[in-house]
């Protein structure tokens, strides 16, 4: 009885085996091409002789490969990834203008290939276009979620491609541009800045000049009365010396001169401390 309890073979549920296949053929969908089942040689990269926008694609399934780069050679400049692993070296490498990249690959995934290129500084702003053949919403929620700019499913339209690839770079580019914008607004509001801090400076400047000149005349002038009020101090005083040659009058008048220059040396000296 116990012998056979361990060899017993449990039937698997119906709703799992169901599930199983589901997922089967979904794997196998997003790595059908629907182009033909001959495998085409993996296109070569283009040049970097000129100005064009730079587009890596990156997708294990060479047909799909071939046939994504047929739409968009003639337009972009293209660099190629066969995983997830090498598309985001590539990435972090060549900081492409837009990254293709299917869900399904082998190493790491198209999820993981955008949070990590949407998680670098230096390539958080490329957009990302995600492939894959389900159609469920929970798939696209996910890729989303992960910083997916745009989703498109297999098989899609050719034009529909090119337009979104399009529609992204030029928003992009108007980004770029109104980043380029604001770091010229700020330049301009930082010169702006220093300039009123500037004229700031140089009207107090002006201002202290008027007061500095404002304080020197009114200065001068009683330094000036008290140099001519020393000068006669002193031709009094010589003239003292010999006073046994000079009038009571004119002895008196000197007193008087010297005590009148006394006295405007005096109010000189005050009316400069009172300006100090």
């Amino acid at each position: 009885g116990a012998l056979d309890r361990r060899t017993e073979i449990v039937p698997v549920p119906e709703k799992r085996r169901e599930e199983d296949w589901t997922k089967t053929l979904e794997t196998q969908a997003d790595y059908a091409t629907g182009i033909g089942q001959e495998t085409i040689s993996p296109p070569e990269e283009t040049g970097r002789t000129d100005g064009r926008h730079r587009l890596l694609l990156v997708e294990d399934n060479p047909n799909m490969l071939s046939y994504i780069a047929s739409q968009l050679k003639d337009e972009y400049q293209l660099l190629f990834a066969k995983d997830g692993r090498e598309g985001v070296e590539r990435a972090m490498s060549e900081v492409p203008d837009l990254v293709i990249s299917d869900v399904m690959m082998p190493y790491k995934d198209g999820h993981q290939l955008c949070r990590e290129i949407k998680e670098e500084p230096r390539t958080c702003h490329i957009p990302i276009i995600l492939l894959t053949a389900k159609t469920g919403i929970t798939t696209k929620i996910e890729g989303l979620e992960h910083g997916a700019d745009d989703y498109l499913t297999k098989p899609f339209n050719s034009q529909e491609l090119r337009a979104r690839v399009r529609s992204l770079i030029n928003l992009r580019k108007l980004e770029r541009e109104i980043q380029i914008r604001n770091h010229q607004l700020e330049e301009t509001l930082r010169e702006l800045r220093e300039t009123q801090s500037q004229l700031v400076q140089s009207e107090k400047m002006a201002a202290l000049g008027l007061l500095v000149a404002g304080v020197a005349h009114e200065i001068n002038n009683p330094i000036s009365f008290a140099k001519g009020s020393l000068a006669i101090v002193r031709r009094s005083l010589e003239q003292i010396k010999v006073a046994d040659r000079l009038n009571p009058a004119e002895r008196t008048e000197l007193f008087e001169d010297i005590d009148i220059s006394v006295q405007v040396i005096k109010n000189g000296l005050d009316r400069t401390e009172n300006i100090i």
